[in-house]
């Protein structure tokens, strides 16, 4: 129970196909990533709000993977920008049926990074 507890604190991971859906939402809307970083403070409270700069920045590193866990705050901020119920966004519904799994597997192969790099034709328009 308590490394459950360090994980949350910790952050979410964030898989590709993840990071491709974000992007796909992003671009869906014709956003670039300091469009998305101006939205985001909308929705947020006021406690240590970052800049939008920073946003931004973080938009830019999600998406490419260079920081693979993301916080429940920014989920919900994610969420309700793109109006999207997070669990449909991040897929966590996925995530509960797999740990959930009666065959035993406790892991989701994902496409070769080749195939996530085209992944936004999976998120129509």
């Amino acid at each position: 129970m308590a490394a459950e507890v360090k994980a949350q604190l910790m952050g979410y991971e964030t898989t590709p196909v993840v990071r491709a859906r974000l992007r796909a939402e992003r671009k869906r809307r014709r956003w670039d990533p300091a469009r998305l970083a101006r939205e985001m403070p909308a929705v947020m409270d006021d406690t240590q709000r970052p800049t939008v700069a920073s946003l931004a920045r973080s938009v830019e590193r999600w998406e490419k993977g260079q920081v693979t866990r993301t916080t429940e705050r920014y989920r919900l901020v994610y969420a309700e920008v793109f109006g999207i119920p997070e669990n449909d966004l991040f897929g966590l519904a996925v995530a509960e049926a797999v740990k959930a799994c009666p065959c035993g597997k406790t892991s989701i192969s994902f496409p070769s990074s080749r195939r996530l790099r085209s992944a936004a034709h999976w998120f129509p328009t």
